[in-house]
């Protein structure tokens, strides 16, 4: 295990894109490009609160501003809107992925977790390049990372308080439809009493990446592991994550595709971030060196 960078407040929303991983440190603002070598450079700086990055189809960055409730585009001139997410009124956006036609799949949560707010499920929106918002998947449970799958004709999303991934054909559109389980980990969350729930959960699935023979890497916070995945459920291999750290994103990236990146942090609570500032890191694995689960 190598440590890339660290010191940062909350980091997440991993990519791999032109020989650097790209992440967000979320309470700090902030878009980051960190080298395999370690080389950190801050990107772009945001006064708010970002969850996630991705890429147009020209090329250029788009980032989730969660508590604006906004999808903005940035360039050299800075930070222009892209569209009002907060119009489809499914809570708080959060982890992106986009498309090859430059189309933004978004994650809301459908609560303020953070203020204390009772669970209430999510959506997943869809944001195409002439701003349009759509509602494209409702009921999740607290919808999280998401994948494609099979050059783009499946989208897989980790429903945490499901403790599921769900996977939908993308039609050409950009629909979803289809819908259905990918794999199951444990029961999923009844009625709106999430303190009652996360106590007995068994994988809360977060950030998750393609992985090798069609399987799925997903990190569990609250198991504080990050798992290779078949469909189904079953377990490939399991990195156990030290330190009283917990996994939030990660993705295989590196020169010949065999490094798992992974964002670790102390908690994703903001009062402790506030009061620990120095909370998360990015840690860079081998995979031949993860044991199997």
């Amino acid at each position: 295990m190598q440590t890339l960078t660290a010191g940062w407040k909350f980091l997440e929303g991993l990519w791999w894109r032109d020989g650097r991983f790209w992440l967000v440190d979320c309470f700090g603002g902030k878009v980051i490009a960190v080298t395999p070598g370690g080389e950190a450079e801050t990107i772009f700086t945001y006064d708010g609160t970002i969850s996630s990055i991705g890429w147009g189809a020209e090329g250029e960055m788009v980032v989730v501003a969660m508590l604006d409730s906004k999808l903005l585009k940035i360039s050299v001139d800075g930070a222009e809107q892209v569209a009002d997410l907060s119009q489809a009124r499914r809570g708080i956006p959060n982890d992106m992925i986009t498309d090859a036609a430059g189309r933004c799949y978004i994650g809301t949560m459908g609560f303020n977790i953070q203020g204390g707010e009772p669970f209430a499920p999510g959506a997943i929106l869809r944001v195409d390049p002439d701003g349009s918002t759509h509602i494209v998947a409702d009921g999740l449970l607290f919808p999280n990372g998401m994948a494609f799958l099979d050059d783009g004709r499946t989208l897989v999303v980790a429903e945490t308080f499901g403790q599921r991934l769900t996977s939908f054909k993308v039609e050409a559109d950009g629909a979803l439809t289809e819908r259905s389980t990918w794999a199951v980990f444990g029961p999923p969350i009844a009625g709106s009493d999430l303190a009652a729930f996360v106590p007995a959960m068994t994988f809360g699935p977060d950030g998750i990446a393609n992985g090798p023979d069609g399987g799925i890497w997903v990190s569990d916070p609250f198991g504080r592991k990050v798992v290779l995945v078949a469909p189904g459920g079953k377990i490939i291999k399991r990195y156990a994550v030290p330190d009283g750290m917990a996994a939030y994103s990660c993705v295989m990236g590196g020169d010949n595709g065999d490094i798992l990146a992974v964002c670790l942090a102390a908690s994703h609570d903001l009062n402790h971030v506030n009061q620990n500032p120095i909370n998360s890191k990015l840690i860079a694995l081998d995979i031949k060196d993860i044991p199997a689960g």
